[in-house]
């Protein structure tokens, strides 16, 4: 299998550096990482800065020329349109912007522009980013976000629908889809381009994505952030300022945030979900389940509103199937849903079930010749027709 590591790596010289050499970070764009911060390779995955999406008193105002998305054919030459800065003592400072990029437009790509500011009291404006597009007849499936290349918290893969850009206006559906736990970052060592190949091999969306299997008339931006879980860090927190970071990147309908995950990363999204239920529009889990034990946590019922769809095997050896009728019962049982959840057991299935589910053989009647548990739901509609279905009603 022949691995792309896409042009879409951006700054990764200056990742690199930090990950392979534990050096300070003093060299590195003013802005992008704490300068005064020394980050070793073994900590990397839990230590980069989260992303401060939120303006202050006093900060600097950075705004874009032009538009955040450019569609280039390859080949064609990158002309930069720039940003203006401005600062309420020192005005027009938009001479002090710092633009960091590695377009290649001899190479087809998603490319992230960078764009950061700093006044004279070294306050800094919130980064803002654009991201350039090359095409040759058709754009890149899946791009790799290494940590330290973006200003997001993970790194992680994009995928951008085909059309993504051509009405600068337009906005999308998210997907945050999370792997298992035999990529977790303290599992795939302290590169981070190779890290991500790891998440690319582990099967649902970004395989698909990868091997040229992905139905690219999806509209979903989906996004797969490398994770893992480790004593001490709040995960669904970290997820949270993903989320942020997606919503502040990437032009995407608010009312369709949707989440999903095989094995752990089903677990993780049934319960980010519980504790935002806010911002999830509805949620799928494969081979995961009820996240909680035999307790039920306080906010439980907050998912009441949200729909979410259980897969499992009645054979999986991993985690239990009796899992996700926990998760199914849990919510009838205790809260009153708006919507009913759904569950779907496959009978003889074991834990790898994902990639039949995301690829759609699974689907009644598929080639997968699934048999389902009669006292649940068969696996009708697709799991994308069914998220797509659901929006949350903006306040």
């Amino acid at each position: 299998m022949i691995r792309r590591k896409t042009a879409a790596c951006v700054t990764a010289s200056i990742a690199l550096a930090i990950f392979l050499n534990g050096c300070n970070t003093e060299g590195a764009a003013e802005g992008l990482v704490p300068t005064t911060q020394t980050i070793a390779p073994e900590d990397i995955w839990w230590k980069v800065p989260f992303p401060d999406l939120e303006t202050s008193d006093g900060d600097p105002d950075l705004t874009l020329v032009g538009q955040n998305i450019e569609i280039l054919n390859i080949n064609e030459d990158y002309i930069e349109k720039g940003a203006v800065g401005i600062d309420e003592k020192d005005g027009d400072i938009s001479h002090l912007i710092k633009i960091e990029h590695n377009i290649d437009t001899n190479s087809i790509g998603d490319y992230i522009v960078r764009y950061t500011l700093t006044d004279s009291d070294g306050n800094h404006a919130v980064e803002i980013n654009r991201i350039v597009r090359v095409y040759n007849e058709k754009p890149e499936s899946l791009s790799h976000r290494p940590i330290l290349s973006t200003q997001a918290n993970f790194g992680y893969l994009e995928h951008l629908p085909a059309d993504y850009g051509l009405d600068p206006d337009k906005k999308y559906p998210l997907l945050i889809y999370n792997h298992g736990n035999g990529v977790n970052t303290e599992r795939t060592g302290t590169d981070p381009i190779n890290a991500l190949n790891y998440v690319a091999d582990n099967g649902g969306p970004p395989t698909l994505m990868q091997n040229g299997q992905w139905d690219e008339t999806l509209p979903f931006i989906v996004l797969t952030p490398h994770f893992g879980f480790i004593d001490g860090y709040d995960n669904v927190f970290r997820f949270n300022v993903f989320v942020e970071y997606a919503l502040h990147t990437y032009n995407v309908d608010t009312s369709r945030v949707y989440f999903a995950g095989w094995s752990q990363g089903g677990l993780a999204s049934y319960d980010y979900t519980t504790k935002h239920a806010d911002k999830v529009a509805a949620v799928v889990s494969v081979s995961g389940g009820y996240p909680y034990g035999n307790t039920i946590p306080r906010e439980f019922c907050d998912i009441e509103n949200t729909p979410i769809w259980l897969f499992h095997g009645t054979s999986d050896e991993v985690i239990a199937h009796g899992r996700s009728v926990s998760g199914y019962n849990k919510i009838i049982d205790n809260c009153q849903p708006t919507t009913l959840p759904k569950l779907t057991l496959v009978e003889g299935a074991d834990h790898n079930l994902h990639d039949s589910i995301f690829s759609l053989s699974g689907l009644a009647g598929g080639s997968s010749n699934y048999q389902f548990d009669s006292r649940y739901d068969e696996y009708s509609p697709s799991v994308y027709q069914w998220l797509l279905s659901h929006s949350k009603t903006q306040d």
